[in-house]
């Protein structure tokens, strides 16, 4: 029995009050974000700590163009988890589950917020990545297309999956297509490339690389292995023989490559599933070269 934190109710049933509370939280976000970003509200903390805020051209709406792409994240970030709560979620958001995930989220806004108004992308950061007069820089660039590759993926796969169950015959099955069919946790994966690309247009590549490796060491050593527990015990081993996991470790990978040398040893004449799992073969891979590579090496 795992021990590990659940973040997520795996109970399904509505829950108005918890959902109310939920997207009102994250609504207010865009509010919060907004007063950083356009009125100062974080000018007094940023005074106590002798940071100087970066002059920048409006653009649009008040905003300079960095500040107005930080707050777009923002809003998209709130629309995106709001809509898969209504239209894609089955379980229950309970009441506690509806502050602390908002609130969560409004921390590491505020943060990402509050960077993109200093210097603190442009740390330690290469002549040609950094920002120009208005703000822009290659790093604003890369993290607002990763960003959107990432939400556009998550909200894409949780669709797909969501149509998957809407259909009767479906009903007890594991879904394993569409963008699930690429990796076992596609959505965690899409969450961390996002989060991390918010960060990085937002504080530079020391910040961003710091929040995508938060996100991916909590998924990998808490969300994946709870996850993996839930979806053994409802669909039983055929839901992880259907799904490649979303990493392969090196530790996996010499069993993977031992089990081939000897499926070779005792099949020499099979095909590339004697040799190699079907999930790590390439398209049109030859067997040979397998083989040839797994043929145990004559003294000369």
């Amino acid at each position: 029995m795992s021990t590990k934190r659940d973040n997520v109710s795996r109970i399904k049933r509505s829950s108005p009050i918890g959902t109310s509370v939920f997207i009102g939280l994250r609504s207010l976000d865009v509010v919060l974000q907004c007063g950083i970003l356009a009125s100062g509200l974080a000018d007094p903390f940023l005074n106590a700590l002798h940071v100087s805020k970066v002059d920048s051209p409006v653009v649009a709406l008040g905003l300079p163009l960095k500040s107005l792409v930080i707050l777009f994240m923002a809003i998209g970030s709130s629309i995106k988890q709001s809509y898969a709560l209504v239209f894609l979620s089955e379980q229950e958001m309970p009441v506690g589950s509806a502050v602390t995930i908002p609130v969560f989220n409004t921390v590491f806004n505020s943060v990402n917020s509050i960077m993109s108004l200093t210097a603190a992308a442009n740390a330690f950061t290469p002549l040609l990545l950094t920002e120009n007069d208005s703000g822009v820089s290659p790093l604003l660039v890369i993290g607002s297309v990763a960003y959107l590759i990432g939400l556009l993926t998550e909200v894409i796969s949780e669709q797909q999956r969501k149509a998957f169950k809407n259909n009767l015959k479906n009903a007890g099955k594991p879904f394993s297509g569409g963008l699930f069919g690429l990796a076992r946790h596609i959505n965690y994966g899409a969450y961390t490339l996002w989060r991390g690309a918010y960060a990085l247009a937002s504080g530079g590549w020391m910040w961003g690389i710091f929040v995508a490796g938060f996100f991916a060491k909590d998924f990998m050593d808490r969300g994946v292995p709870v996850l993996d527990e839930y979806c053994t015990k409802r669909y039983g081993a055929s839901w992880a023989a259907q799904t490649p996991i979303y990493v392969q470790s090196f530790k996996d990978f010499k069993g993977e490559f031992k089990d081939a040398s000897e499926a070779y040893d005792a099949k020499s004449s099979g095909t590339c599933d004697n040799i190699i799992p079907p999930y790590l073969q390439l398209p049109d891979m030859s067997c040979n070269i397998i083989r040839k590579a797994t043929e145990p090496k004559s003294d000369t």
